[in-house]
């Protein structure tokens, strides 16, 4: 746990840059102007200015303790519910998310930590993202999974409300019906393809051997008949 510790202060730093780095990454996010000269904020997006409004307010900070929880998750959370960030930065977001549940940066006597709690809580079902790689969504998806158990088994869990308890329930039943739908559409196309399959699976010595196998067992057991 790193609550109440610098390493705290420094964990959170090290998550604003790490979402920061692959939104800059994005064509959209990314601005050539900010190598030539410093670009004011008020010209930046709205998600870009919250991580940099957190950074700025995290100078000086000791202990962590004495930041409103709630003020350290907004960035974060925009970004998952925002429908204008890829998968890949969704996945980030949410990535730093889980790691301040893990390291118990929301403890449940935290400044607002039952309104931060809830509001990871919603965010869930608020999960926005443009759709790009199948292989990044759906790791997105594991990683809102991972999110939602985060959530409710962490310390801060038990003050999550009645009806928030409720929609994460309602979103990972989605999820998980999702995950059923991908595994049959992948067991039907598997069963497609074999069908349309000319060759045999089997090489030509296996199926001979097969083949002989077969004619041995068939004369054995005409002889024990006989």
């Amino acid at each position: 746990m790193v609550y109440g510790h610098p390493n705290g202060v420094n964990c959170v730093k090290g998550e604003i840059h790490n979402v920061l780095s692959v939104m800059r990454v994005n064509a959209r996010w990314a601005t050539a102007a900010r190598f030539k000269r410093e670009v004011p904020t008020h010209t930046q997006s709205a998600l870009l200015r919250r991580f940099k409004d957190l950074h700025v307010s995290l100078e000086g900070v000791i202990d962590l303790s004495d930041v409103d929880t709630l003020n350290v998750l907004e960035p974060f959370v925009h970004v998952v519910e925002s429908e204008k960030t890829s998968g890949f930065i969704t996945g980030a977001a949410i990535s730093s998310l889980n790691k301040f549940l893990l390291y118990g940066l929301i403890p449940p006597d935290g400044l607002r930590a039952t309104e931060a709690i809830n509001r990871i809580a919603l965010c869930v079902s608020r999960c926005r993202f443009e759709e790009t790689h199948r292989d990044v969504d759906e790791m997105v998806l594991m990683k809102l999974l991972e999110l939602l158990e985060f959530c409710l088994r962490c310390e801060a869990g038990p003050l999550i409300s009645g009806d928030n308890v409720w929609n994460m329930a309602r979103a990972s039943m989605h999820l998980v019906h999702m995950a059923e739908n991908t595994l049959a559409h992948v067991i039907l196309t598997v069963f497609d393809r074999i069908a349309e399959m000319d060759a045999p699976l089997l090489p030509p010595s296996a199926v001979a051997s097969s083949q002989d196998d077969d004619n041995d067992n068939a004369d054995e057991d005409a002889l024990e008949v006989s």
